[in-house]
């Protein structure tokens, strides 16, 4: 398992964070009816949900001592940390939404999981997700071929290396759960 150092994430929280909010993916679960619940609950990008649904019950779940040691330092009384692996994990009662932003990408065969996180969800619950596009693209292709440089092999034998899929996949698998989908892909260039 990988040691994640909340300093450097935090670092590129800003870059990370950005398909979370553009296009705005938790006003698109914002249903009245979800405003109104007192129960609502969520995962990931925390404070922001917090923030948003004020009335809801939060929590954040992360595989990581460190992130869950850091997310407890900047403690919201909002907002409950637990430290869980996503592929184990359950709620102790059904989830009306739960967002997950640059996360699955991390998990392996997280397709396969998908059913699981679909069946935690209440009656008319939402599945929000974020998964990176990038990692056929020459910046991802270069780190890869790098790491089997006999140079660089050592240090990176333990690497782990994330993956996801196209939206039309994500799609297909959904739609297959009977979930009706939303689902887009954004390309954004910075100059």
């Amino acid at each position: 398992m990988a040691t994640w150092d909340p300093a450097t994430y935090l670092q590129f929280s800003d870059e990370r964070s950005r398909p979370f909010f553009d296009p705005d993916l938790p006003h698109r679960c914002d249903r009245p009816e979800l405003r109104r619940r007192p129960g609502l609950r969520s995962r990931d990008l925390t404070a922001t949900l917090a923030d948003r649904w004020p009335a809801a019950r939060i929590e954040g779940v992360d595989s990581s001592p460190e992130m869950i040691d850091e997310a407890n330092t900047h403690h919201d009384t909002r907002v409950d940390f637990q430290l869980a692996d996503l592929v184990t994990w359950r709620p102790d009662a059904p989830v009306d939404v739960m967002v997950s932003n640059a996360t699955l990408q991390w998990v392996p065969g997280h397709r396969d999981l998908l059913p699981r996180l679909v069946e935690m969800l209440s009656p008319n619950g939402w599945l929000a997700f974020q998964v990176p596009g990038n990692f056929t693209e020459p910046s991802h292709q270069l780190l890869r071929e790098l790491a089997t440089d006999a140079r660089f092999v050592e240090a990176t034998r333990d690497v782990e290396y994330p993956a996801a899929f196209d939206a039309e996949t994500y799609l297909a698998d959904l739609a297959m759960l009977g979930c009706e989908v939303d689902a887009w892909r954004r390309r954004t260039c910075t100059c």
